[in-house]
């Protein structure tokens, strides 16, 4: 039997109408972990909103707790169960290529396996996947987004994390967890996929934009996270 799919999407201020469009396959293969990450009850209606939008579908699990952003994602993680997942954000949505992800982890051991990355907002280029070569992690984060993880496996490193304690600034908690994996003797295998396996936002004022203005910043943490680390996040002239 074929692994479930499952898509973990953590919110917090997202749209509601943009939760709707991101949550939009009813494959029998895809599940939804669409975590609302609120307390304000402003927040809570949206989600009350979505989950009326929502209830017929069986493969849409919605949880309303106010945890923060990488707890969500483990409680995503934890979700999936002995399946796949992939993590998107709420303006983002899955593409077909997610499907030759899955048929590629079904007959090989990988841990992950990342393939074509559609960008949308800011940027519009399509991104084909190069396979690293160990180090080469240390540079660049060579995965990007589209990438689906064996979830037994994510666990099995203690999931997701922050390296550093500023909130205020996203981490690329992504690349934190494939440099875990990395060190952990895990590797990931790339998949060009016909389709884009992900669609990927980059908006004003999110959470990409964020990271450019304080690169400097996350590059140091980085270093002090993983010494090998040589590399730049993000180039924050895509902002300019």
């Amino acid at each position: 039997m074929d692994s479930k799919i499952t898509v973990v999407i953590p919110t917090r201020n997202e749209l509601a109408e943009n939760l709707i469009k991101a949550t939009y396959s009813q494959h029998p293969r895809i599940q939804y972990y669409l975590h609302f990450d609120e307390t304000d009850e402003e927040y809570k209606r949206k989600a009350d909103w979505v989950k009326a939008r929502l209830a017929h579908r069986s493969n849409i699990h919605i949880a309303v707790e106010r945890c923060g952003l990488i707890e969500a994602q483990n409680k995503g993680v934890e979700f999936a169960g002995d399946g796949y997942f992939m993590y998107q954000h709420g303006h983002d949505f899955i593409g077909g290529g997610i499907f030759s992800l899955a048929t590629f982890l079904d007959s090989d051991n990988a841990a992950y396996a990342y393939g074509t990355l559609q960008y949308t907002g800011l940027l519009q280029q399509k991104t084909y996947p190069t396979q690293y070569d160990g180090e080469e992690l240390y540079k660049w984060d060579f995965p990007r987004n589209a990438v689906l993880y064996r979830a037994s496996i994510v666990r099995n490193v203690g999931g997701y994390r922050r390296i550093h304690n500023n909130w205020a600034i996203s981490t690329n908690e992504e690349h934190v967890l494939n440099l875990d994996l990395h060190e952990a003797g895990y590797k990931g295998c790339a998949v060009s996929t016909e389709s884009p396996a992900l669609y990927f936002g980059v908006h004003r004022g999110g959470l990409t934009e964020t990271m450019a203005n304080n690169v400097e910043f996350l590059n140091q943490k980085f270093r002090e996270a993983f010494p090998k680390y040589t590399g730049i996040l993000i180039n924050p002239s895509v902002f300019d």
